[in-house]
């Protein structure tokens, strides 16, 4: 479970600054409003949206509903006081947010996340109207791949994920995907299929070998880092087998793999500090013997070091264009 003072640490502190929109602000300005208050705040959610990161795209949505629901009550704005709120107000305002607060929240990590190429998923806001007599929205909310069969809704305002209340008339506006582009040289061969599946089991295999060991905890920063890996080279390989690997090669870059990432990987066992041996279960290689040490709670100054650079590694390595 997410905790909502874990998150607050990592935001800017909340102020109680309250800034209303516009004096008699239409639908047209909260519209605006909304948009460019998540462009505002993309270094706020930045800071926090690896936290949410689930098994893919709609299970990280599932957690940042059940986050909102837990620890945000929904709150009706009255129409002559339509506010938008940074992340930090959005959590710690006691009379809770509005419909406007939990789509920012919502969108805001999601797009954090496709920026940071963790995820390439369309978003958008959904403006929806349940009146017959106009088309003017009274509510807005969350959906993946919009437009498609695939739409998720993710709307904390309903009981459930992905419930669905049809509107009448409903008007969407897109979130820009960021654009993250990436070189390599045209003389190195493009990695295979077999080669992105094999980096992944490693990368499963060192994160579960280092747990085990008791050198990395569960739901730690250190553990997010692997998981955003594996996460980016799962969606490179979902994506190799729908287009082919021709077809992502300019996402992936045409990047040496087995020599670059491969050392990476081999490197990260031989640095890893020994906490009294793995579980008898544990088949991997044996890592090399240190002269006795006092035990050690944490990471070694060495492992912080090689996460500083593997993180820049894995960084051009897996970001998308």
């Amino acid at each position: 479970m997410i905790s909502k003072n874990a998150v607050l640490q990592k935001l800017a502190p909340f102020t109680n600054f309250k800034k209303v929109l516009i004096d008699d602000q239409n639908t047209s300005d909260i519209v605006e409003g909304i948009l460019d208050n998540q462009d505002q705040y993309e270094k706020e959610y930045d800071k926090i949206s690896e936290m949410f990161i689930g098994d893919n795209e709609v299970e990280t949505a599932r957690n940042v509903f059940d986050f909102l629901k837990q620890n945000v009550p929904y709150y009706i704005e009255p129409i002559e006081k339509q506010t938008l709120r940074s992340p930090s107000a959005i959590l710690c305002m006691k009379s809770g947010a509005d419909c406007k607060s939990y789509a920012s929240f919502i969108n805001g990590v999601m797009s954090s996340l496709n920026r940071k190429g963790v995820f390439r998923v369309p978003l958008s806001y959904r403006f929806a109207s349940y009146r017959y007599d106009t088309k003017e929205p009274q509510h807005v909310f969350s959906v993946l791949y919009p437009g498609t069969n695939n739409e998720i809704w993710v709307d904390p305002v309903l009981p459930k994920f992905d419930q669905r209340k049809e509107p009448v008339f409903i008007k969407d506006k897109k979130i820009k995907m960021a654009l993250i582009a990436m070189s390599g040289t045209a003389t190195q061969p493009i990695a295979s299929l077999q080669e992105m599946e094999r980096y992944r089991d490693k990368l499963v295999n060192m994160r579960d070998k280092y747990l085990n060991a008791g050198v990395l905890t569960y739901g730690s920063s250190k553990e997010l880092e692997f998981k955003v890996a594996i996460s980016k080279v799962t969606k490179a390989i979902q994506d190799a087998s729908i287009t082919s690997i021709s077809g992502i090669s300019n996402q992936i870059g045409d990047i040496d793999w087995n020599n670059l990432f491969g050392k990476l990987v081999d490197t990260a066992g031989k640095f890893a500090p020994q906490p009294g041996g793995f579980s008898p279960g544990y088949q991997g290689p044996t890592l090399p013997q240190y002269q006795q040490q006092t035990p050690s709670s944490g990471i070694s100054t060495n492992m912080l070091l090689l996460y500083g650079i593997g993180g820049i590694a894995l960084y051009f390595i897996f970001r998308k264009k």
